[in-house]
């Protein structure tokens, strides 16, 4: 897997730190390592909190039980939502896994949250240092509970999901919860026993490639015989169900294993193994992650078996910070000036020792060392880290210090303006040793790299750029080195490109744009006339102003007299007409739509406010279906650019579903003489409608549920007679209220 080996190659990394030249890279690996296991372990944080727990018992006599809870969430990574449950639900089931309702409430007891504490992360070797991204929280629920002799005894359970998806060692941990269990055998029963209770909690970081020495015995006050063993953790709720209360019934599904792990390898490297007399648990884990670990207690009485303890646990392995001593410098330094970075891990404190010839010159202490040397020669440099203390590291490196007074320095002047150009270079360049050379001259124009053995006189450069870069990079004899970089603008004129004319609309105003490849460098703009320039002058953008044609010119001048010229002509257009813009209808009900159109004639381009209720916003005759009363606006704008706006109202009018919004005609006479001659249903308020007409004999004669649809008289396409007919309507209105009437209509000719 691509994590798995990402975190093995930076474990084989962080595995040099003893070699004092990989001090450096240490300390910014091992920065980089627990970020990204922080980064590899953040991506779902929803449910994951789960890290542990165990469920006991105790018989306080007389059918009386103290049922105790002990339950460890993560606080760093686990979901700050996800807290410990309040309360937690532990279910009692009998043999065959029924819930067993005549105890506690219907067969759980719902224990209420006391308090949580904090765990502090303990490490066996002295030195260790936790990282900051390790916190578990625990609580414990006590309550008292009576049972009675049951024949089979009884089984406990409590279920939580879910687990951190970081854990590696099962499969899909964030959808897998944890069942905590204990059995009250019949014996357990009659004895008024208590289970076996395990005395400590397993340390909550590990640190990898450490052995693993920890004392899992259990406590029994009866003291019956106890054999440990490791066992595999059960799973529990699902995200769907993630707190079931009660919990659901036995038998309970263990875990599943990852490809690789099992019993007999729940971490990597040297196995856990754990002695069943004592529960004294051994390993050496060789894998960075997070790890579900279970571990069980048998107690017999006799041969018999009456009680197993279990508890499940994650063990966070990592690297484990120690503190050492490093820093970086080259063997010979040219200066008698010294600046040392302090590089060292897990420490706040150092300790610096100058000596020469074996003799101790100074012993200073600060965190970062800047030092004067009085003289040049071979001096050894000592950082101790933590001094004083019992987890101190120390290291040293001899340099050879020269007092050399090298200094690279030149001028650039750029002569011309048009392509090519040329840089002229004066060197500047000196030193107190006798003899030094140009390691390399680089020269850096736009896209363009020049790469020289000696430096130039003078350089010609054909691309049209902005500025050049130089780098003088020196060395001389006792190999002392110094670099210096200049970097100067460059002004190219080229022609300034301006149309020849541009027609803008009269009482606007317009931006007008040179083509100056370097803004910012040393030369003049002229803009005239000068009247007609409201800002910008003297730059390469100005904004002009004018009521009548005018003809503009702009003159830049560059160095050694290098100038470019150009001008434009400003049309002013007239202004368009008015723009009047009307609505049909201007006043609908809600859900309906109104007909906007501009009343203009010609070529132009339109833009609509709002336009969320509009179906297009970019002709001139959208529909509108707003919702409340809105004030839509154009704006018309013709091929210069000149625009005019116009504003119509489309009011939505406030209504009540009522059937008197509802017209349904109680005479029609259908004889062709077009006045009165169907027989419909009018209304503006309504979605849909049903219209049933009945005869006198209760049979329909006419059936519609279309708005626009009417009833002509005839039956089979035979007109009906003179007649007085019932009707039954159904209508929805635009609110979604329903409306129902009934009534009789009369059909004459």
């Amino acid at each position: 897997m691509v994590i798995d080996n990402q975190r093995a190659f930076l474990l084989n990394l962080l595995m040099s730190k003893n070699d004092p030249l990989f001090h450096s890279f240490f300390t910014k690996a091992r920065s980089l390592f627990i970020f990204l296991i922080s980064m590899l372990s953040i991506n779902n944080l929803d449910a994951s909190h789960i890290v542990g727990g165990e469920l006991n018992y105790r018989c306080l006599g007389n059918d009386q039980y103290e049922i105790s809870l002990i339950i460890y969430r993560d606080c760093f990574y686990g979901n700050p939502n996800a807290w410990f449950d309040n309360p937690a639900s532990v279910g009692f089931f009998d043999r065959n896994n029924n819930l067993v309702r005549t105890v506690g409430v219907n067969g759980e007891l719902r224990m209420v949250l006391m308090n949580n504490d904090t765990l502090d992360p303990t490490l066996t070797g002295t030195c260790f240092v936790v990282p900051p991204n390790v916190c578990v929280h625990t609580t414990t629920y006590i309550d008292t509970i009576f049972l009675p002799f049951l024949q089979g005894g009884y089984q406990l359970a409590y279920q939580r999901c879910c687990r951190n998806e970081t854990i590696q060692n099962i499969v899909r941990p964030q959808d897998t919860g944890a069942t905590f269990s204990v059995n009250i055998t019949e014996e357990a029963l009659r004895s008024c026993n208590m289970n076996a209770k395990f005395n400590n909690w397993p340390p909550i970081y590990i640190c990898v490639g450490e052995p693993i020495e920890f004392d899992h015995s259990a406590f029994d006050r009866e003291g019956d015989s106890l054999v440990y063993r490791l066992c595999t953790p059960l799973t529990g709720a699902t995200t769907d169900a993630p707190i079931p209360r009660p919990p659901n019934r036995p038998p309970y599904v263990p875990v599943t294993f990852a490809p690789g792990f099992n019993l007999s390898n729940v971490l990597g490297g040297i196995p856990l193994t754990i002695d069943p007399s004592t529960g004294f648990m051994t390993g050496t884990p060789s894998l960075i992650g997070q790890f579900v670990v279970g571990v069980c207690v048998d107690e017999y009485r006799g041969d018999s078996i009456i009680s197993t303890s279990r508890r499940d646990f994650q063990y966070n392995i990592g690297q484990c910070g120690m503190t050492s001593a490093a820093f970086f410098t080259s063997d010979t330094l040219c200066s008698l000036q010294l600046n040392l970075v302090n590089q060292s891990a897990e420490t706040d404190s150092a300790l610096w020792i100058i000596s020469k010839d074996g003799n101790t010159l100074n012993t200073i202490s600060t965190y970062h060392l800047t030092y004067t040397f009085p003289e040049p020669g071979v001096y050894n440099i000592t950082l101790i880290a933590n001094p004083g203390s019992f987890c101190v590291d120390t290291f040293s490196k001899d340099i050879t210090i020269f007092d050399s007074k090298l200094n690279a320095l030149f001028t650039a002047v750029q002569s011309g303006c048009t392509l090519p150009f040329l840089i002229n270079y004066t060197d500047l360049s000196s030193d107190s040793e006798q003899g030094f050379s140009v390691d390399s001259f680089i020269v850096l124009a736009g896209n363009a790299k020049l790469t020289l053995d000696s430096f130039p006189n003078s350089l010609e450069l054909g691309n049209s750029v902005t500025s050049v870069t130089s780098t003088l990079y020196l060395q001389n004899d006792i190999g002392c080195k110094d670099t210096f970089s200049l970097t100067i603008p460059v002004v190219i004129l080229e022609d300034l490109n301006l149309p020849d004319s541009v027609v803008i609309c009269f009482g606007t105003q317009m931006e007008m744009n040179i083509n100056v490849n370097n803004p910012g460098a040393n030369y003049m703009i002229q803009w005239t006339p000068g009247n007609v320039i409201l800002n910008g002058q003297g730059t390469s953008s100005v904004t002009i102003n004018t009521t009548s044609d005018v003809w503009v010119y702009v003159e830049i001048t560059g160095p050694n007299d290098c100038a470019k010229f150009d001008s434009i002509f400003i049309d002013i257009t007239n202004e368009i007409p008015d723009v009047t813009v009307i609505a049909e209808p201007n006043e609908i009900f809600p859900t309906q739509s109104s007909q906007l159109n501009v009343i203009l004639d010609g070529n132009y381009q339109y833009l609509w406010t709002p336009s969320g209720s509009l179906n297009f916003n970019n002709i001139r005759n959208p529909l509108a279906s707003p919702l409340v009363t809105t004030v839509y606006t154009v704006t018309v704008t013709d091929p210069f650019g000149c625009s005019k706006t116009g504003n119509v109202e489309v009011r939505v009018l406030e209504f009540e579903c009522d059937s008197n919004l509802v017209f349904i005609p109680n005479l029609f006479s259908p004889n062709g003489d077009g006045v009165n001659d169907h027989f419909n249903v009018r209304s503006n308020i309504l979605t849909s409608f049903e219209l049933v007409v009945y005869n006198r004999w209760g049979k329909p004669v006419f059936t519609t549920n279309q708005l626009d649809a009417s009833w002509n008289g005839t039956f089979n396409g035979e007109p009906i007679p003179l007649d007085v007919f019932a009707y039954y309507f159904r209508g929805i209105c635009l609110d979604g209220v329903e409306i129902i009437k009934k009534g009789n209509v009369t059909l004459i000719r």
